[in-house]
């Protein structure tokens, strides 16, 4: 299976990698919410290896191989969640460099955040890996996650502004702050942790249906 996951990291050449550190760095000193950009940046990359695959019909060449169709899913689960990670840590290091050289008034990840943030990932891995293998289009995948991403931005931002403390309108470059709020408001003690392993069940039942959808795929 190591082979199938440095399969997914070369599905991306170092290129892009970069490119989106560079992003990174941008997006947190003009103040772009690192919480959005993490998330968005985690499922670009990682959206981009499932594209690629679909572009040049990698799954047929793998299952033209010894290879259990098991392995191909858990594999790119396995990658999604190290991306995540490698993304959370590289927020990490950014933020703490920057404000240990400058004084600024820029976001901080606290802990709760990273808990937070742990377990947003693994809902958005949760949600969106079994549709990128129902539909047989990755176009058709792509526009039907887009518009679940606008619905949960919607209810996202409603919630957010009961739990901010906004007057009239939200202040989007202050919304960081809220999400691990939210988790407080939603989960019972100990939140965090509780909030991991309802991510983690979730994930875990994501990947079991994500094996179904492959194994009933004409690839």
């Amino acid at each position: 299976m190591i082979r199938l996951i440095n399969k997914d990291f070369q599905a991306n050449n170092w290129s892009v990698y970069i490119g989106v550190i560079v992003f990174i760095f941008i997006s947190y000193l003009v103040t772009i919410p690192p919480t959005v950009i993490f998330l968005l940046s985690t499922f670009a990359i990682v959206f981009s290896a499932y594209s690629h695959d679909d572009k040049n019909s990698v799954n047929r060449f793998l299952l033209s191989m010894p290879i259990v169709k098991e392995d191909i899913v858990k594999s790119r689960y396995v990658y999604s969640v190290t991306i995540a990670i490698g993304t959370l840590l590289i927020q990490l290091i950014m933020m703490n460099i920057i404000s240990f050289f400058f004084e600024t008034n820029l976001y901080m990840y606290t802990w709760q955040d990273v808990m937070t943030l742990i377990g947003m990932v693994g809902v958005m891995i949760a949600i969106f890996s079994p549709i990128l293998y129902l539909f047989r289009s990755i176009t058709n995948a792509m526009f039907f996650i887009c518009f679940l991403i606008g619905v949960g931005t919607v209810l996202l931002m409603n919630e957010l502004e009961r739990v901010l403390p906004f007057t009239n309108t939200i202040v989007f470059n202050d919304i960081d702050a809220g999400f691990a709020l939210l988790v407080e408001r939603y989960f019972p003690a100990p939140a965090y942790i509780v909030f991991i392993l309802f991510s983690s069940l979730l994930m875990y039942l994501s990947f079991l249906l994500s094996i179904y959808l492959f194994k009933q795929r004409d690839v």
